[in-house]
């Protein structure tokens, strides 16, 4: 059974239309990508409780970070890199992305989100950096887990 070797290895991107599978873009200017998971704790406490509180998990959400790498920099002569564009440009419009996060074991997530925040670097003379923020959103579909894979 392979290792969970705690690191994101692969991020894609894709155009959030409602369908499983639309983020295959392989994103290759990222680093430090993050998944955070977490619960809302629901009291449940009652007299039965006692002097204790007691609750339940309830709802889950999902926030995904990670710093992306303008490698062009609008350098003279130089593409533009479509997918930081459109990451930019869901940002401002509100549009939903397609998103698949893979650790080296094959855990992550595929989902739709939403950019909620992006800080622009421009500091580094070499590359600017964009700190991206994307919150799970279930609008067009349901967030699907990836889980570990054999190996």
């Amino acid at each position: 059974m392979a290792k969970h070797l705690g690191s994101i290895d692969e991020l894609y991107y894709g155009i959030a239309d409602g369908t499983e599978g639309k983020a295959t873009t392989l994103l290759t200017a990222v680093k430090d990508v993050k998944i955070s998971y977490s619960r809302e704790d629901v009291d449940v406490s009652d007299r039965a409780s006692g002097e204790w509180g007691s609750t339940i998990a309830g709802r889950k959400s999902c926030q995904l970070t990670f710093t992306y790498y303008d490698v062009n920099s609008g350098k003279e002569g130089e593409s533009v890199d479509a997918s930081l564009e459109a990451l930019l440009h869901a940002w401002h419009t509100g549009e939903l992305v397609a998103m698949k996060a893979v650790s080296k074991s094959g855990r992550g997530i595929d989902a739709d989100f939403a950019v909620a925040s992006v800080d622009d670097d421009q500091s580094n003379e070499n590359a600017g950096t964009y700190a991206f923020t994307l919150n799970v959103n279930t609008d067009l579909r349901a967030p699907k887990e990836l889980t570990a894979t054999q190996g």
